[in-house]
Formats: structure tokens, sequence, C-alpha cells
């Protein structure tokens, strides 16, 4: 049986960006700083894609479709914001 391939959480690949953003920042002080804000929004645009991603896994999960069952989809929303 094959094993399937986990990806990197998106905290470690954030932890090793910022890492090597620190070590370029004694190199060229100015480049890191540009480097820096381009790794923020990347690391935001990284989030926001877990988020949807995370959403769209728990609803094949829980097998509902986005065009039907709107209802249940609102109360598994209300459900699991008060588990998380």
């Amino acid at each position: 049986m094959l094993r399937q391939a986990r990806p990197f959480p998106s905290s470690v690949v954030a932890v090793v960006a910022l890492l090597a953003l620190a070590i370029a920042s004694f190199a060229d002080p100015a480049a890191a700083a540009s480097d820096l804000k381009r790794a923020s929004h990347f690391a935001e645009q990284l989030s926001v894609q877990t988020q949807k991603m995370s959403t769209a896994s728990l609803l094949v999960v829980l097998g509902i479709d986005k065009a039907q069952n709107l209802d249940t989809l609102s109360k598994s929303r209300e459900v699991f914001g008060r588990v998380f």
C-alpha cells in the first residue's frame, strides 16, 4: 500500500521563511525589510488558503455539498464554532 505524503504545516513553513529572512538581514538590511513585507503578505495568503482548504475538507468529510443543505452547513458552523 502506498503511503500518501503530507504537506508541511504552514507554521513550519513560516518559521523557516522567517529564519531565512533573519539570516539575509545581516547581509542587506534594506532588502530584508522588503522581503519581510513580501513574506508577511505571503504568510497571510497561505493562512487564508489553509483555512479555505480546511473548511472544504471538513465539508467533504461531513458530506455537505455547497449547493445543498445550507441549513446543515450553518448548523455545523455553529457547532464547530463552539467546539473550537
